[in-house]
């Protein structure tokens, strides 16, 4: 890795200031982040998403869950994924070559659909990135939000305060709201007495404002994001939304590697007065079956995935396209 002997005394530096209690500044923290962000490379593996979407305002008995099984890899800006099942269809691919282009492939009962896009993952399919959650800590979206270092530059958020919270144990929920009352998911009753641990606020805005974001940054399990909360204005109130995330200890190379192994999403409604007025809908994340910095090639050859005879169609000019031009097309992405 570049320039290793500066890293080094980096850490150092973090380490002593934290061990004489002088805190961090915002250029540190956003330097450790980007440096834990650098250590993990690619990933691969299954991840799985459950949705309870319980609307207290849909009409009494309107009951919406699913669940999403998906294989999922990563390298830098290219993303894959297959859709093992959703609910309603199976066997679907998304293979995103930098930020701005992507296949999609579709099995049908009698030929496989192949389409060429410039638009990368859908919402519907990039919940799956699981490092997405911690760079863009308000939204799934990786291709929409930007990495949070970048984003507390650009959008001026500021280290609000220091506290300590509680490490999430992976299933229970986040009570935070005026009002909100604990649910009992059956069969998963959170730990007690979790440890606490010391965070960063960053963030724009207070609680009782219209509109604030605020994440918990722990720089003692390299400055990985723990929760996050936010109050967005909408018609006759506002709506509240809570991340938790559960991280799993990977090694790479002597290194640690906390990497996301479960993520909490809860949505709520909320009064004018930013009371709890009824859920929205909760999702959860398991990404326990990713294996981190792992050879992913075999993902990203599009060779593997479309005949050598097949027709592409292209999304924008609605013209078919060879495999082989296609074939040429992603070798030239990085």
């Amino acid at each position: 890795m570049r320039n290793i002997t500066k890293m080094l005394i980096f850490l150092a530096l973090i380490s002593i200031k934290m061990s004489y209690a002088q805190g961090l500044d915002l250029e540190t923290l956003i330097a450790g982040i980007r440096y834990y962000d650098s250590l993990i490379e690619t990933y691969a593996g299954e991840a799985t998403k459950i949705d309870i979407a319980h609307d207290s305002k849909l009409p009494p008995g309107v009951i919406v869950d699913r669940r999403v099984v998906a294989f999922v890899a990563r390298h830098g800006e290219n993303f894959f994924i297959h859709c093992i099942d959703d609910g309603s269809t199976k066997g679907w691919t998304e293979i995103c070559l930098g930020l701005g282009s992507k296949v999609t492939i579709i099995p049908r009962r009698r030929d496989t659909l192949y389409i060429k896009n410039d638009i990368c993952l859908t919402a519907i399919s990039s919940w799956c990135d699981p490092l997405s959650w911690y760079t863009a800590p308000w939204g799934y979206n990786r291709y929409v939000e930007l990495p949070l270092w970048k984003y507390i530059k650009e959008k001026n958020l500021r280290i609000i305060k220091k506290e300590k919270i509680p490490i999430w144990d992976g299933y229970s929920d986040a009570i935070i709201w005026p009002g909100q009352k604990l649910r009992i998911a059956s069969g998963t009753g959170g730990r007690k007495n979790r440890r606490e641990i010391m965070c960063y606020v960053i963030g724009i805005g207070r609680k009782r404002d219209r509109y604030f974001k605020h994440a918990w940054i722990a720089p003692e399990i390299g400055f990985r994001v723990l929760r996050s909360e936010s109050k967005t204005p909408v018609r006759n109130g506002y709506i509240g939304q809570v991340m938790l995330i559960h991280y799993k200890k990977h090694k790479y190379q002597g290194k640690t590697i906390l990497f996301p192994d479960r993520v909490r999403v809860d949505v709520v409604y909320l009064t004018e007065e930013g009371k709890f007025d009824g859920y929205k809908y909760k999702a959860t994340m398991d990404f326990s079956k990713i294996k981190v910095n792992v050879n992913v090639s075999k993902y990203f050859d599009l060779r593997n995935w479309i005949p050598v005879d097949a027709v592409v169609m292209d999304a924008n000019s609605k013209q078919p396209i060879p495999a082989k031009e296609i074939f040429k097309w992603g070798s030239e992405k990085p």
